[in-house]
């Protein structure tokens, strides 16, 4: 009696699934442990891509959904985002790359017109025109810095120097790349004369005027 008693006291807990069915319990069991242990060897692994698909309902781009079910939406598809977005690669180094990316301009999702959503209509249709001219001394103001912040044109060269902030970039990117050069050299078009010689990223611009806002370097004209 004594043995019987020490045996039910030692027994694992039972499922109700298992109670319903007796002969299961054992494999039940099992396949919980088996679902323990998988999620705690996915928790330390880097997140990836787990799949890539184009856009529904006609829409231009991918949606790349990773190993931790986040979702990213990328419309300004090029050659390093088809390499990045393929299955298996870290999510990192994708998202690195877009932040290096200029926005895509907005526009309007399927279904949605100036009739039935005006606000939004108005607002990509002012996004295309460009923004108004601000007033006031406060828009006098904005307006200045904007203009001294302009990426320089095509045929003008601007001279810059090194600023105080560091490349922290990570290697192998274009952000890595882009930096290297820029700050390797002194004068706009000298540094786009070493992208063009290296080429490197040929569907890629440098990005001079996001550097300077970074504080990589400084424009001295």
């Amino acid at each position: 009696m004594t043995a019987k008693t020490n045996k039910a006291k030692t027994a694992a807990p039972v499922s109700k699934a298992a109670k319903r069915a007796p002969g299961n319990a054992k494999a039940l069991q099992q396949k919980a442990a088996d679902n323990v242990a998988k999620l705690r060897k996915q928790a330390g692994r880097v997140e990836c891509i787990k799949s890539t698909a184009a856009l529904a309902s006609g829409g231009i781009g991918i949606c790349v959904t990773t190993s931790r079910d986040r979702s990213i939406v990328i419309q300004r598809i090029d050659k390093e985002v088809n390499r990045l977005s393929k299955v298996g690669e870290p999510v990192a180094a994708l998202e690195a790359y877009l932040k290096t990316q200029p926005k895509p301009q907005a526009r309007l999702a399927a279904g949605v017109d100036s009739h039935n959503s005006p606000h939004s209509a108005k607002a990509a249709a002012d996004q295309r025109k460009g923004a108004k001219p601000a007033t006031g001394k406060a828009g006098k103001a904005r307006t200045e810095k904007a203009a001294k912040a302009k990426q320089p044109s095509r045929g003008t060269s601007r001279a810059y120097k090194l600023g105080d902030r560091k490349d922290e970039s990570k290697p192998d990117t274009f952000r890595r790349y882009m930096l290297s050069t820029i700050m390797a050299h002194k004068t706009t078009d000298a540094a786009k004369a070493a992208h063009a010689k290296s080429g490197k990223y040929p569907t890629h611009k440098l990005d001079f005027n996001w550097s300077a806002q970074q504080g990589y370097i400084k424009f001295v004209d």
